[in-house]
């Protein structure tokens, strides 16, 4: 670890003003209207959920770009740690990818379907799921059409998230195919196709969260 710069493994200490490098990993849904953005952020040792608040100002990060931040203050919110920027804070796009640490793979099995699982849309911007047509930030936009798997583990007791060719390949169907399929019938399409596979996964872990990267069916 350089002298400015934390890392992300290492932020356990509530309190704590830090600069971090890294990844964008994924970008949510606010719950809050002063929340400017929320989303989780890695770099080579690990991830960590982020918050920058409307207040402070900062410029809107991307998903998938790399980023620079000083002055960010570790929280904690439900026994996980979390990085808040402010109005004392920096955000920097870097010109070099920060490389994250994917995780191992593990074997489970699935055991339920989360709605709002299969065809959706998103905001080309900040890749939010449109509620009602709308983004929640961007309001208006032009939607980024996805297909999404949102499935629950037995063993680890997590939900994992399958997005775009993931999806795709999980079903066994294309992002078009789906479309022509009924939003009432696709759940229990999903459902009776997919409880009860067995698979190994590999993929990035946040809260009762895994964004799958890699898998493959290994039984039923």
């Amino acid at each position: 670890m350089s002298l400015d710069k934390n890392d992300i493994a290492d932020l356990d200490e509530e309190g704590e003003w830090v600069s971090i490098e890294g990844k964008v990993l994924q970008l949510w849904e606010a719950n809050s209207d002063s929340i400017s953005q929320v989303g989780l952020i890695g770099d080579e040792t690990g991830k960590i959920k982020f918050v920058s608040w409307e207040k402070g100002g900062l410029p809107e990060m991307e998903e998938g770009k790399s980023y620079r931040i000083k002055g960010a203050v570790v929280d904690s919110w439900n026994g996980d740690y979390q990085v808040n920027f402010n109005s004392r804070s920096s955000v920097k796009e870097m010109e070099e990818e920060v490389e994250v640490s994917e995780g191992e793979y593990f074997e489970d099995k699935i055991t339920g379907i989360v709605p709002k699982s299969g065809y959706i849309e998103r905001c080309p911007e900040c890749k939010r799921v449109l509620v009602n047509d709308h983004c929640p930030v961007h309001i208006e936009v032009d939607p980024l059409e996805d297909l999404r798997v949102k499935a629950s583990l037995q063993n680890s007791n997590k939900i994992a998230v399958f997005n775009g060719e993931q999806a795709e390949e999980l079903l066994g169907m294309t992002l078009d195919e789906s479309k022509e399929i009924d939003e009432d019938d696709m759940e229990p399409l999903i459902y009776g196709q997919l409880v009860g596979k067995k698979l190994k996964i590999k993929g990035r872990e946040f809260e009762e969260n895994i964004v799958v990267n890699e898998f493959e069916e290994v039984g039923e």
